[in-house]
């Protein structure tokens, strides 16, 4: 399952990287790329736990206690400047 997860974080950077990377540089496609780099790095996380590095390495164990605070406003945010008329 660890690759499962490896795979889908480095999948969700590569999205952000070309959602970022777009040239008219656009709100909503930054806070996308926020969105997908959270969610890539809550993935990282999880491939962290199901590995069993958490025993090797304890001191990374409360990283993701703040990840889930982000999913919230970041798609809030996101579907907002989708649906606000410019103006």
């Amino acid at each position: 399952m660890t690759i499962v997860f490896v795979l889908g974080a480095v999948q969700g950077l590569f999205l952000a990287a070309v959602l970022a990377g777009r040239t008219p540089r656009t709100t909503p496609n930054g806070l996308l790329a926020a969105a997908m780099t959270t969610f890539s790095i809550d993935l990282g996380i999880a491939a962290y736990h199901s590995a069993g590095l958490d025993a090797r390495l304890p001191h990374f164990i409360g990283l993701d206690a703040a990840i889930g605070f982000l999913y919230g406003p970041l798609w809030f945010l996101y579907v907002r400047t989708l649906t606000t008329p410019p103006g």
